[in-house]
């Protein structure tokens, strides 16, 4: 596998071990996981896309998301 977007993400960011927890709101009651999980898709996108030579593809993109591709 090449030198894609995802590779070049997680060489920055690293992968998030499970259960690690990013940052520590001050009050769980007002903590909103799919707000952060938003947050960190996004951030990988504009991570991604920052050090892209051109646009990325669809397949990219998707790969960045977590969605399977098309079977």
């Amino acid at each position: 596998m090449g030198e894609g977007p995802l590779t070049r993400v997680l060489s920055v960011c690293g992968p998030v071990p499970p259960g690690e927890r990013t940052s520590e709101p001050l009050d769980d009651r007002l903590r909103d996981d799919a707000a952060l999980a938003e947050i960190e898709l996004t951030s990988r996108l504009m991570i991604a896309a920052s050090g892209a030579a051109e646009p990325l593809s669809q397949e990219e993109i998707d790969g960045l998301l977590g969605i399977a591709p098309d079977a």
